[in-house]
């Protein structure tokens, strides 16, 4: 498959491995508060190393410059395996990247709204990723203003993790694929033989993992057709 894919993947399982850490430390929260006839916000994260590898490996996905922004992956999907991405969902897909777009709160500024792709674009090139110095002086001059700061790093966060849900339903969509792919390629392997053992006659059931799954790697595979299944168990094959 197009090195595209190859890229999203390995990329993908290295945000995803750092969801458990995120979930295990709170997840990123808004709250707003009214006491005293006066409103603040705040917002909680996971510590500031978690929250940082967060965002940093996310960006990959959602700058609209990168070879991995979301958008050129799923077209890349839409036109090479459109009996997987299907029409309705294509459209659910477009629906979801329409909400995520928008943002879970409407900003209002100088009588512009402002969407949660336009926030996450302003907090990354003033402040997270780039130091853009008039989007910087924009960005110092809003945070003067009641619970405005909270309300951007929030919609900057929102932006990230629905990107993720996002890329996930990606995922699922080529592993789909892929498998697909595999399964029609072994049907071609006529000829299969272990590697290993050599043989012809054994089951050919199972994958590969090249190191162990256990491990930590589930890129690094032969697919079926390759190893048969004694081999593969580690068991004893009398060939």
């Amino acid at each position: 498959m197009n090195s595209i894919i190859r890229d999203f993947k390995h990329h993908y399982h290295k945000v995803r491995k750092l969801m458990p850490d995120i979930a295990n430390q709170g997840g990123f929260t808004f709250n707003l508060n009214f006491e005293e006839q006066k409103l603040s916000a705040s917002i909680d994260t996971p510590n500031q190393e978690t929250s940082i590898q967060f965002a940093v490996l996310m960006r990959r996905f959602l700058a609209h410059q990168s070879d991995l922004y979301y958008e050129k992956v799923l077209a890349f999907v839409r036109e090479n395996a459109p009996h997987i991405l299907t029409e309705d969902k294509f459209e659910k897909i477009q629906s979801y990247i329409g909400f995520m777009k928008k943002g879970p709160i409407l900003i209002e500024i100088d009588n512009k709204h402002l969407t949660a792709e336009e926030t996450y674009d302003l907090v990354s090139d003033g402040e997270f990723f780039h130091n853009d110095e008039q989007i910087s002086s924009y960005l110092k001059s809003l945070s003067s203003m009641p619970v405005v700061g909270p309300v951007f790093w929030h919609q900057f966060y929102s932006y990230t993790l629905n990107g993720f849900s996002l890329i996930s339903d990606l995922f699922d969509s080529i592993s789909q694929w892929q498998n697909e792919d595999t399964e029609r390629a072994v049907e071609d392997l006529s000829d299969a033989k272990c590697i290993y053992c050599l043989s012809s006659d054994n089951r050919f059931q199972s994958e590969e993992h090249i190191f162990p799954e256990g491990l930590g790697n589930d890129e690094a595979v032969l697919h079926k057709g390759y190893v048969c299944d004694k081999c593969n168990n580690m068991a004893y094959c009398q060939c």
